[in-house]
């Protein structure tokens, strides 16, 4: 039955309402079964499909039956922070709220990450900081060749990572138990949001979870297009599982509620545009092969591109690849950052915040 088909079950009980179903009620003369408010039958169909992932990943969503919290007693002062993924936005998140936090006399007692963080990543950042480190199973979102995933492979890798992620809970909890924190700080880390609604931490101790992606449940269904729609339910039926642990915070360089501003390590600005540098930075390896071509056939004297991937590009055969090209590493894409003058990115949001911030021209590549 359409009608209620963007409607969810929340960790209440209660139904979520979407943006969408909120406009049919104040619709009068919209279509029998039509959900988002829109009088016209062409975009009937909106709901409905946002209503999709809902429905296949309901078990999973649905408020555990029994809760047992973890037993340790939480120490006055520390923290544990966690993030997810290959790339460095939430990373960069997690990094700068650390630091605030230490200057302000908080211990960093643990972090969580998950199995696609680069070794790389994890040598040059995060092992420097001499905590325990638990890496939980990952939900995949982009390949890192080519790009955003099919939605059923992102759904299918979440039902995948839960299944391996039960298998932990020992280790887990033990995690937990060693760190003491008082406060669990998440960046968007899927897989322990699911552990931690069902094992929450003590009483004494809280958890927050911040990420750009809690914005997108202010979209409304009604205007955005096919594609935008599956992202969109497929990222909220994510959120929906950190929403159970405690208290959601977006990211957003505009005020909006439940939000803070962007979390960035804030850059030099530019005080000249020469000599030209243009930085990229692609979370998927084939936009920089694009790029790479592109600049092969059609060469912009006087401008030097450096481009960051998960591994450096391969030269072809017979010839010297246009641009420089660099496997991902955070010293040195600092070091040209500072004297960009210039971004291609993936589109995100951390790269195209601190290139605003500079004050440089920025286009971004749908990944």
């Amino acid at each position: 039955h359409w009608h209620g088909a963007a409607r969810a079950p929340n960790p209440t009980g209660a139904m979520l309402t979407t943006p969408a179903a909120q406009n049919e009620e104040n619709a009068p003369g919209c279509m029998a079964g039509c959900q988002d408010g829109c009088k016209a039958i062409a975009t009937c169909w909106k709901p409905l499909l946002y209503a999709q992932p809902w429905i296949a990943l309901a078990p999973i969503v649905a408020a555990p039956k029994k809760v047992t919290p973890m037993v340790y007693t939480p120490r006055a002062g520390r923290f544990v922070v966690a993030f997810c993924g290959s790339g460095t936005g939430h990373m960069t998140q997690t990094l700068a709220v650390t630091q605030l936090l230490k200057a302000r006399g908080m211990e960093l007692a643990g972090i969580v990450l998950d199995v696609d963080a680069s070794q790389k990543m994890i040598d040059e950042t995060l092992a420097p900081l001499g905590v325990p480190r638990l890496v939980l199973p990952a939900v995949k979102l982009v390949d890192p060749q080519n790009g955003t995933v099919p939605t059923i492979v992102t759904l299918a890798s979440l039902v995948t990572g839960l299944h391996q992620l039960k298998k932990m809970y020992g280790e887990i909890e033990d995690f937990f138990k060693e760190a003491r924190a008082e406060v669990i700080l998440s960046f968007w880390h899927v897989t322990l949001a699911y552990y931690l609604r069902d094992r929450p931490p003590p009483y004494g101790a809280r958890i927050s979870n911040v990420a750009p992606q809690f914005a997108l449940r202010s979209l409304e269904v009604r205007e955005l297009h096919f594609w935008e729609i599956i992202g969109k339910a497929t990222i909220d039926v994510m959120a929906s599982l950190f929403l159970q642990t405690g208290p959601c915070f977006s990211l957003s360089a505009t005020p909006k509620p439940d939000s803070l501003p962007p979390i960035l390590e804030l850059p030099a600005p530019a005080t000249s545009f020469y000599p030209r540098l243009v930085l990229c930075y692609f979370l998927a390896q084939n936009d920089a092969i694009r790029l790479e071509r592109l600049l092969a056939q059609y060469s912009i004297n006087g401008v030097e591109f450096h481009c960051f991937t998960a591994d450096a590009l391969t030269p072809p055969k017979g010839r010297p690849l246009s641009l420089a090209s660099h496997k991902k590493q955070r010293a040195l894409f600092r070091h040209y950052f500072e004297q960009c003058t210039g971004i291609i990115c993936s589109t995100g949001n951390e790269t195209i915040w601190e290139g605003v911030s500079r004050g440089v021209p920025v286009l971004t590549v749908p990944t």
